[in-house]
């Protein structure tokens, strides 16, 4: 049995990666063709002339030059670049620190992957640099969250044989090769093709943190994402620094965009209390001072979790940046359903044909309710049909539907005013006192509905 050492530690945090030839495009003639959008809303069309860290980016626009100061520019867009080459047997690859290429494996061993960039050329990437392999991908996936991270094993995600799902196995794993890669497991040392295989998660352990990176690079074609810190702008490439490689630059030719954070995005993972409670449905409230998470409990079939029998309520207090209260406002239904502040500090909610209240300030469950009949609330309505709503009035009542019949519910006390019948639902819109109604080809106006409310 062979043994197997790949975490080895590097003062740069990266083999040397070896990339393919780029051919630059001076600013100058012809000049890079851009929009550059700003943070304050507006759009500037001209070409590029140069830019550094420190002062301001120059652009010959039909008025004349134009000069914007670096700290105003949103993200500077290509979109006369043309499509990137596809390509036959692609992969997709993930980095430790949230970049992503494309393109085809030419080899591999026990320390590093070769990979052909349609863009970028050939890349030597250590496999301490990667967290996940995407055979088959050849664009940037919406969500990487379906295939979870193991800290001290790797992960292969394998295909069934009969073509329906797939299944997991932890291990380690040794070597890759071109067509695929030998893993260690309970099995013992098994070669997999990637024709075989969904994904391969490579553990987290030993991954060195990358900094801060405040410049996103999108390549064009689908070829992948770069992130890292800027340093330049000129000469036809971009430099970044901080990236999956030390000194790396790129041709603008090669160049989608390039957005300059200005804020980021923080995932708060005591948001994700297990894989099988999704969030169909979120609800701030108290004066921006709590989040309300409502939860449909699923099936992690692919951590082989069961589904749970129960579904919660999440609420999470923003000023301490942590979850508060983890509420079950009746037993034996998998969801809790469509929610809203009804009332200061107040929530309603309703699933199945139950209604209920939360007290923010006790974080209990102030009172449930049986209804006549349910509320049509699919959660597949939410996002595209709309043939369902449930929302605060001016009247000071929750709008929703029980089936067919329009209805007002008190937030007091849960008692249900019927407004009348209609032939659909849709989503709830109010002027005035007259309600208007979405769901169908035609917009629908209900006349002199809504109460007048005495103040």
């Amino acid at each position: 049995m062979r043994l197997f050492h790949r975490r080895i530690s590097s003062a740069t945090g990266a083999a040397v990666l070896m990339l393919g030839a780029l051919c630059g495009t001076a600013f100058g003639a012809p000049r890079s063709q851009a929009a550059i959008f700003t943070i304050d809303g507006r759009c500037i069309n001209g070409g590029l002339l140069d830019v550094d860290k420190k002062g301001a980016l120059r652009a010959e626009c039909a008025s004349g030059v134009k000069t914007i100061p670096f700290a105003e520019i949103h993200m500077i867009s290509f979109p006369s670049a043309k499509a990137g080459p596809q390509t036959d047997g692609a992969v997709g690859v993930l980095f430790q620190g949230g970049d992503y290429l494309t393109g085809v494996l030419t080899g591999g061993d026990e320390e590093k992957i070769v990979l052909d960039n349609p863009l970028l050329g050939i890349l030597d990437i250590p496999i301490d640099s990667l967290q996940m392999l995407l055979p088959g991908e050849r664009d940037i996936p919406a969500d990487f969250g379906r295939y979870a991270a193991s800290v001290d094993e790797d992960v292969v995600y394998r295909k069934r044989p009969n073509g329906y799902g797939e299944d997991f196995i932890n291990g380690t794993v040794d070597f890759f090769t071109d067509k695929g890669l030998n893993f260690e497991c309970s099995l013992g040392l098994v070669e997999f093709s990637f024709d075989q295989l969904n994904a391969v998660v490579i553990s987290s352990a030993g991954a060195e943190r990358r900094g801060d990176s405040d410049t996103f690079v999108l390549l064009r074609g689908g070829a992948g994402r770069v992130t890292g810190s800027f340093e330049s702008l000129a000469d036809g490439k971009l430099a970044l620094g901080g990236s999956f490689l030390p000194e790396f630059s790129l041709s603008i030719d090669v160049i989608e965009s390039i957005s300059f954070r200005r804020d980021s995005m923080i995932y708060l993972s005591d948001l994700e209390p297990t894989s099988t409670e999704q969030t169909p449905y979120l609800a701030a409230a108290d004066e921006g001072r709590k989040i309300v998470i409502s939860t449909a409990a699923v099936e992690d079939t692919y951590h082989k979790k069961p589904r749970p029998e129960q579904g919660k309520l999440f609420i999470y207090d923003v000023e301490q940046g942590k979850l508060a209260a983890e509420l079950e406002p009746f037993k034996g239904l998998g969801k809790t359903g469509p929610i809203v502040e009804a009332l200061p500090g107040k929530i309603m909610g309703a699933a199945g044909e139950m209604v209920y209240g939360v007290d923010l300030k006790t974080n209990t469950v102030a009172f449930s309710k049986e209804l006549p009949y349910g509320v049509p609330f699919r959660r597949a309505q939410i996002h595209s049909e709309g043939t369902s709503d449930f929302r605060m009035g001016p009247d000071g009542h929750v709008w929703t539907y029980l089936k067919d019949v329009l209805v007002r519910i008190d937030p007091r006390d849960a008692r249900v005013k019927i407004v009348g019948r209609v032939n659909q639902g849709g989503r709830i819109a109010f002027a005035g006192r007259d309600v208007y109604l979405g769901g169908t080809p035609t917009l629908r106006r209900i006349r002199g509905v809504v109460p007048v409310v005495r103040r």
